[in-house]
């Protein structure tokens, strides 16, 4: 049993060191199924954050091709309206007044060049008059289709204006969006990139920690194989013992038995014990 002792202590440390290597095994086994889980959510969060930054990166690039169409549509309204501006300062220069009002002066004229003049001398003052307001007739009405013309021109020009305000408003949304998930596949990405060399070093541990707890699990069954070839030995040197003890009891048996029956031979009394020697002895 004192042999025993020191074995018995070796299992029981070999064992102990067996279940903690095991353990740390598990502990980085599960330590890796959740890094590998959440490296799949990176690569697909990162994955949807570029195609999201690209949409919105696309539709950014949408109005910014549509701004140079307004600007180029703008450029054209405000060139016309210049145009136009030009033109009607120079009908301006000639009239005194607008269309309208100029057409019921003439009409008031006429009407008192063939009403109202009493002597040649005052129908000829009329008739110059007359003339004069005709002259700015057409200049006038000239003057007022370039006005109506500017003022389309002009609501179209506010049109513009506003259209570009709306798209320079879209384009700096759009592309700030994408800068931010621009930044946000990028976090995931080093992220998924940690991730990958923290499941690298688990997979080295993870194979360190086998490889121990194989070593560990071999010298514990060689530790038990001992203890068990002890054991047989134990027992075998106890046979062997209680063999010798019996034969030895035997032959004790067999010559008090002889002493008994040269007691009997003798004339001598025996006892119930002496009896149950001589049978035990005839066995």
């Amino acid at each position: 049993m004192p042999e025993e002792a020191p074995l018995e202590e070796k299992i029981s440390d070999l064992d102990s060191k067996v279940q903690l290597a095991a353990s740390e095994r598990r502990k980085i086994s599960q330590d890796n199924a959740q890094a590998i889980n959440e490296l799949r959510d990176c690569i697909g969060q990162a994955k949807a954050s570029r195609e999201a930054r690209d949409a919105a990166s696309t539709e950014g690039k949408r109005f910014v091709e549509e701004k140079k169409a307004v600007l180029a549509e703008l450029a054209r309204v405000k060139a016309a309206l210049e145009e136009l501006d030009k033109s009607a300062r120079v009908l301006e220069a000639l009239v005194t007044g607008d269309y309208g009002t100029l057409k019921r002066k003439a009409d008031a004229l006429e009407w008192a060049l063939q009403t109202e003049c009493r002597s040649p001398r005052e129908e000829k003052l009329v008739s110059k008059q007359l003339q004069a307001v005709e002259k700015m007739l057409k200049p006038a009405a000239g003057l007022d289709g370039k006005k109506t013309e500017m003022r389309k021109l002009s609501s179209e020009k506010r049109a513009l204006v506003e259209r570009l305000r709306r798209l320079d408003a879209a384009i700096d949304a759009d592309f700030a969006k994408a800068n931010e998930l621009h930044k946000l596949a990028e976090q995931k990405s080093s992220k998924a990139n940690s991730l990958s060399r923290k499941i690298g070093s688990n997979l080295e541990a993870l194979g360190e920690k086998r490889d121990t707890e194989s070593e560990l699990k071999e010298k514990l069954s060689g530790a038990l194989e001992e203890k068990a070839e002890v054991k047989a030995t134990e027992r075998r040197v106890q046979a062997e013992k209680h063999a010798l003890e019996a034969k030895s009891t035997h032959t004790s048996m067999k010559e008090r038995a002889k002493a008994i029956r040269e007691k009997l031979a003798a004339g001598g009394k025996i006892t119930a014990l002496d009896m149950q020697v001589l049978a035990q002895a005839d066995e």
